[in-house]
């Protein structure tokens, strides 16, 4: 009987918050199929770090956001620096500690608020190309130009796309809500930002947040 195959170094990552400097050596030698463990384990799993004081804030958080999205609260999850309390994005933001200048970055899983997003979305495209409304300035009309894409990927933004439409306003109301919320809770995160990144189901979301993995992991390897 053969023992479980795991890639150098990998017993140096332990602990409910993996150490990011063990992460960045031991995903140099990590394949696909142990990245996505890495993800299971640390990035979708567990208590995030941001509520690491008080872990059923969270929990009342996503019960209280869940109906105002019109989703399960097992939809719901946290990403980014509040979840693993480091930044995982690449190179040179990577490691960065979570605090009060981090955001918290939520990740819905529904097609039937994806749907709802992506609705909005056509309708301001359409009143742009009608001359109905235009973009006001650079971020907007990357928006328009990007979210096409990151649609066929299986996710929208929400804060890409203005509020004057229905269902994205709802979404960026209940962000702010939330944060006013948290301000008012004892050992809550007290931060600057909440947004929302919903996803067409549970595959389009562990594979961007893979990509995002790889993305990182390539800018941490050493230059040749």
């Amino acid at each position: 009987m053969q023992a479980f195959s795991l890639p150098q170094r990998a017993s140096q990552l332990r602990g409910q918050y993996v150490d990011s400097t063990a992460l960045s050596i031991a995903m140099r030698n990590m394949g696909e199929i142990h990245m996505k463990q890495v993800l299971r384990l640390w990035f979708l799993g567990g208590i995030p770090y941001a509520f690491d004081a008080s872990p059923m804030i969270y929990e009342a958080l996503r019960d209280w956001l869940a109906p105002r999205l019109r989703v399960s609260p097992l939809d719901i999850a946290l990403i980014g620096s509040a979840r693993i309390g480091y930044s995982p994005r690449p190179f040179p933001k990577y490691g960065t500690p979570f605090g009060p200048a981090s955001d918290l970055d939520f990740a819905v899983i529904s097609k039937f608020l994806f749907d709802l997003v992506h609705r909005d979305f056509i309708k301001w495209q359409d009143e742009c190309d009608e001359g109905k409304a235009k973009p006001i300035d650079e971020n907007q009309r990357s928006s328009l130009k990007q979210l096409p894409r990151n649609i066929q990927w299986g996710f929208i933004d929400t804060n890409r796309i203005p509020t004057r439409y229905e269902n994205v306003r709802a979404v960026m109301w209940s962000m702010d809500l939330l944060l006013k919320k948290l301000n008012q809770t004892p050992d809550a995160p007290k931060v600057r930002y909440a947004s929302v990144r919903v996803y067409d189901n549970w595959d389009s979301f562990q594979r961007r947040i893979l990509f995002n993995l790889k993305s990182t992991k390539d800018s941490l390897l050493p230059q040749r």
